[in-house]
């Protein structure tokens, strides 16, 4: 469905994975079907944990999943303009990276 809404709804510009209600795999597999958001964290969610779904997550998992995917991580404020951090000290990332095969657990 996702992959489908990219195509005909080319008047907007991003889509955000779900991740906080359907988990960190599926989240990061919809990048690859066009969503170009992955979310953020959040430092106090209840609402969604309300309806039942207990997913958390932290920067560095969450940039470790995307850079799994092939995409590079990058933040951003809320009109999606880049932020620019400080380089943090240590190898120099590539600038990019190959795309690996996703898998996904199904249920049987």
């Amino acid at each position: 469905m996702l992959a489908v809404s990219v195509l005909f709804l080319d008047n907007i510009e991003n889509f955000q994975s779900s991740w906080l209600t359907q988990g960190l795999r599926l989240g990061q597999v919809a990048l690859r079907f066009g969503a170009n958001d992955m979310g953020s964290i959040m430092i106090e969610e209840n609402v969604v944990s309300a309806a039942g779904a207990h997913n958390r997550s932290d920067e560095k998992t969450l940039r470790y999943l995307i850079s799994e995917a092939g995409f590079i991580p990058q933040q951003r404020d809320i009109l999606y303009r880049h932020v620019k951090r400080r380089p943090q000290a240590g190898p120099t990332a590539p600038t990019s990276l190959p795309k690996r095969e996703l898998k996904v657990m199904t249920v049987a």
